[in-house]
This record gives C-alpha cells, sequence and structure tokens, in this order.
C-alpha cells in the first residue's frame, strides 16, 4: 500500500477546504501524514477545532510570518526540509497543495517518489500576488516547476484546467476533480457558539453567508441589502480578512467547525454567495453552493461558468439590480427553493467529497511508478 507525505498550505484548524476532505478521504485507501504550516499570525484566533480521522497524522510546523518576503521564505523552507529530510524517503506518493510549499521541498523529494499537484485556486490571482510582484513572480515560477514535476495533476475547476494549460504551455493531462460535500457529520442539532446561537434566533429575516470573509465578498451588496430591507439581517459565518462596514445589521460572527454550518444553515432563512466576480473567483469552484443547495434552503449567488452547473438549483444573478430584484422577491415570500428536498439531497449525495476521492485514487494508482533519473 502506498503511503502519503500530504503537505498542506493550510492550518488543520482553517475552516475546512478541499485541502482538508481530501486528506481525511484519502486515509480511506491509503496511511497519510499531513504536514501543514501554522504561522501564530495572521491565524491565531481564526481557527476551529477539527479533529484528526484514523489513519491520518497530522504535524503543524510553527513558522515564521510574512513568508511573502523571500528571506523569510528562505527560513521556513529551511524549518520544513530539516523536519522532511530523514523522513521524505519513506513515502511512495508526495502530495503537493500549494506552489510555496513544493518550493521548500523540491531539492529532497527522491527522484523515484510520485508528485501529486492538486490546484484549488489561481494563485497570481490573490490580493497577496498583485501586492507583492516578487512573490507572485516566485510562485509562478515554482508552480511552472512543479507542474514539470508533477506525475499526477488535479485541478479543482474548468476553468482554473484552462488558465493552467495556457500559462504554462503545458503538455501533460490535468485532471478536473471537482469539490464536493461532506455529510458523514451532518445533523440540525449541532449546539452553536452562544453569539451564533443568538443571531439565528433573531426576529429579523436571515441571510446568511458561510466561507471565508475576503476581498472577493461583494459588500457594497450587502450594505444595499439592509438599507433597502429594514427586516433583513446579514449573518456572516466564516474567518475575516477585510474589514467589514459598521451596521448593526451586518454581523461577522466568526468561524464555526464543519459540523455545526448544518445547524446553521437550518435556522438560516435564505443562504446568499454575494462574490466580485475577479480573476480568482472566475477559477472557483465553490464548495459552499454544494452544501448551500443540500440545505434545501432558498440560495442566491452571483453568476459566472463554475456556479452555472448549481443554476437548477440555486438563484443565479448578474450584476446588483438581478441580485436586488430576488432579494426584493425573497422578502415578499416570493421566492423559495428551486427543487423539492428529495432533488436536493440527490444532488448532494452524487456530489461528496467519497466520490472525488475515489476518482483522485484512480489517478494515483493509474500513474505508474516513475522511473529514478
Amino acid at each position: 500500500m502506498k503511503k502519503i507525505l500530504y503537505l498542506m498550505h493550510l492550518p488543520w484548524g482553517w475552516i475546512k477546504q478541499r485541502p482538508h476532505f481530501i486528506a481525511e478521504g484519502l486515509t480511506d485507501h491509503y496511511p497519510v501524514d499531513a504536514v501543514y504550516r501554522f504561522y501564530r499570525v495572521p491565524f491565531e484566533g481564526k481557527l476551529v477545532k477539527n479533529v484528526s480521522l484514523p489513519g491520518l497524522s497530522l504535524t503543524p510546523l510553527v513558522i515564521l510570518p510574512f513568508n511573502r518576503l523571500a528571506p523569510v521564505a528562505a527560513i521556513n523552507a529551511w524549518i520544513l526540509r530539516l523536519y522532511l529530510k530523514g523522513k521524505i524517503g519513506g513515502y511512495d506518493v508526495v502530495w503537493i497543495s500549494h506552489p510555496e510549499m513544493y518550493e521548500a521541498v523540491a531539492q529532497i523529494i527522491p527522484a523515484g517518489a510520485q508528485v501529486v499537484y492538486d490546484c484549488m485556486d489561481n494563485h497570481p490571482a490573490f490580493d497577496l500576488a498583485r501586492r507583492n510582484p516578487s512573490w507572485s513572480r516566485r510562485m509562478l515560477a515554482a508552480e511552472g516547476k512543479l507542474l514539470e514535476r508533477s506525475d499526477t495533476i488535479f485541478a479543482s475547476s474548468e476553468s482554473l484546467k484552462k488558465t493552467l494549460m495556457e500559462r504554462y504551455g503545458l503538455n501533460k493531462e490535468i485532471n478536473v476533480v471537482n469539490n464536493g460535500i461532506h455529510l458523514e457529520d451532518e445533523g440540525a442539532g449541532q449546539v452553536l457558539p452562544p453569539a451564533v446561537d443568538a443571531a439565528l434566533a433573531s426576529p429579523h429575516m436571515k441571510l446568511v453567508y458561510i466561507g471565508t470573509v475576503a476581498s472577493w465578498l461583494d459588500v457594497e451588496l450587502l450594505v444595499k441589502t439592509v438599507e433597502r430591507h429594514r427586516e433583513v439581517v446579514i449573518l456572516l459565518i466564516g474567518p475575516c480578512e477585510i474589514s467589514l462596514p459598521a451596521h448593526e445589521r451586518i454581523l461577522h460572527l466568526g468561524p464555526v467547525v464543519h459540523r455545526q454550518i448544518y445547524t446553521v444553515m437550518d435556522k438560516a432563512d435564505a443562504l446568499i454567495m454575494p462574490f466580485t466576480v475577479n480573476e480568482l473567483v472566475l477559477g472557483v469552484d465553490p464548495v459552499k453552493l454544494y452544501e448551500y443547495v443540500y440545505s434545501g434552503k432558498p440560495a442566491i449567488a452571483v453568476r459566472y461558468p463554475e456556479s452555472e452547473r448549481f443554476g437548477d438549483y440555486v438563484h443565479l444573478y448578474r450584476g446588483m439590480d438581478e441580485y436586488l430584484s430576488l432579494v426584493d422577491r425573497l422578502i415578499r415570500g416570493e421566492l423559495g427553493a428551486k427543487k423539492n428536498q428529495c432533488d436536493c439531497v440527490a444532488f448532494a449525495r452524487s456530489n461528496t467529497w467519497e466520490e472525488r476521492v475515489k476518482k483522485i485514487v484512480l489517478n494515483i494508482e493509474g500513474a505508474g511508478e516513475r522511473v529514478p533519473e
């Protein structure tokens, strides 16, 4: 049985995203040792207590903040190499979730190891890359070398696959494995943090957003919504990376553990995904929409190519006018869920992380063994 070294760029305690779910799913097929970076700053205070599954070993490496700076990145890379140098030869597969991780370990990966790159984001489109051209150039160079070295490449969306092919002129197969939903810990009876529970008990109509509160959130739409409808409160559930307008009916409540989002959605009146469509968002297959669909609640999301697949289940809008029109209908009681609960559950069960991991395993097993050069 192959043994996997799983290198994550996110802390295990971050709100659960693609790397967390895939790591957990792979434990049904392989022994998995996950090594992840942890910064005391800025992650402190933004994390939740995600548990570990049997078969999954978790190792946090506390490193220096400001990794965008080349001298700091060099020190942090040395820390990672120092930890892995005597261990990495014991793995058959080295899984890389971000070019920055490959930049750190490229020189110590055994020639015969199978390297897997799972691309979940258009990295140069993040604000960090735009603000730090030198970091962006480093990541582009590292990603190009990672793609060249990888035996198996996954992308989370068709748009992201197209971006990688065009950017690097690849002559390799990229396997699209979309995001999914994890239902094992589902349940609408979870005890919520007191502040979240109190907000969800509000007599206002509760529009809920679940996910990272960052630059891609269209804050202007949130403000327009509460100014237009005094009966609406907007609840933001997730870590926050931006400054939000001070408004008594726009509430940031922080992150919750994943199993609690089902309770949050059950108590919401509607679920929203008001993104600004930019280069970064265009590559995103939104995890939250799988979860929104499963809830059976009315859901409103921005329209772009990757969200079109959810159009039979979610109310899609293009631009402020369409969004506000949908909210107006919701307030009047004219906008419900687009599908019945049975259809929503069937959609979710056909798009679980377990199904995604089955495809991943087939690709890993089909890659064959690398012949050392």
